[in-house]
């Protein structure tokens, strides 16, 4: 039987009306980085028997400039008093990545194609983005604590959003596990916690070292394992290569990967992997 890692966020908006890239989620990656997650829209692609012009591109980007920009962030808290008179983050990064592409011309219709080969461009894709905001702390989150996030008007539908702090219920972009489960009897069963920001490079986590994680039975809510994070991966240091002679960083993860041991953990059932901090 499998067993599976569910994660659950409760998230409350405040909405307005404005034409430019819609906030869909805040998520913390750790206790003292947030992620803002931005949608520049989508794509309507065309149907059986259309002409691929047929697709529609609705695109509203994020003002990037704007977006990297510390003081457009007020983060409050009326129970943490480290935040309680609202306070902008130390640092921004951003990571963006095309996530909806038409198919308005043939592959050797498209600009790039021709700026290879040379030839006349007769049209191009269009693509959306979508954006990863990383917000850095000045102070650490804490645990079960409320806290809201406003923006300066940077989001196309919200201007604030309200997180609770619980590391055993909201999910984090930077733990990692098996999408199908682990089999009760498999000799190794990992979990991971790695994270790449952008252009604020890999995430470090040495300063974590020694920080305990849990498996807690999601029906119960109650932990039934633990164990302490260990380094998995130094990109720095190690000797194996995932991608050798490769320009730029030789590793999948371009980040330090730390593991989450729980091999001797056999019960069957479904578990939430929550990490301390």
């Amino acid at each position: 039987m499998k067993k599976e890692f569910l994660f659950t966020v409760y998230v409350l908006f405040m909405h307005i009306g404005v034409s430019a890239s819609d906030w869909t989620e805040t998520l913390p990656l750790t206790d003292r980085i947030l992620m803002l997650h931005f949608d520049d829209g989508y794509i309507q692609h065309y149907g059986y028997h259309q002409s691929s012009s047929a697709c529609v591109t609705y695109n509203f980007p994020l003002d990037i400039s704007k977006a990297m920009q510390t003081g457009v962030y007020t983060i409050s808290s009326s129970d943490d008093s480290n935040f309680s008179g609202g306070i902008q983050p130390a640092s921004v990064g951003r990571k963006s990545k095309g996530k909806d592409f038409s198919r308005n011309c043939l592959w050797r219709q498209s600009l790039l194609y021709n700026a290879c080969h040379g030839g006349s461009t007769i049209c191009d894709n269009d693509f959306i983005f979508e954006h990863f905001i990383y917000l850095e702390l000045p102070y650490p989150m804490q645990q079960g604590k409320h806290y809201i996030i406003t923006l300066s008007g940077l989001a196309g539908n919200y201007n604030s959003d309200t997180l609770v702090f619980d590391v055993t219920r909201v999910r984090s972009d930077a733990v990692h596990v098996n999408q199908i489960g682990f089999l009760p009897d498999a000799g190794k069963k990992f979990g991971y916690i790695s994270a790449w920001m952008g252009d604020k490079g890999p995430l470090d986590l040495d300063a974590y070292e020694g920080t305990r994680f849990h498996l807690i039975d999601l029906a119960t809510g109650q932990p039934v394992f633990e164990g302490t994070i260990a380094k998995r991966l130094d990109v720095e240091t190690s000797p194996q290569k995932d991608l050798p002679g490769e320009p730029g960083t030789p590793f999948f993860s371009m980040s330090d990967v730390w593991e989450c041991d729980f091999s001797s953990f056999s019960t069957p059932g479904e578990y939430v992997l929550s990490v301390d901090r």
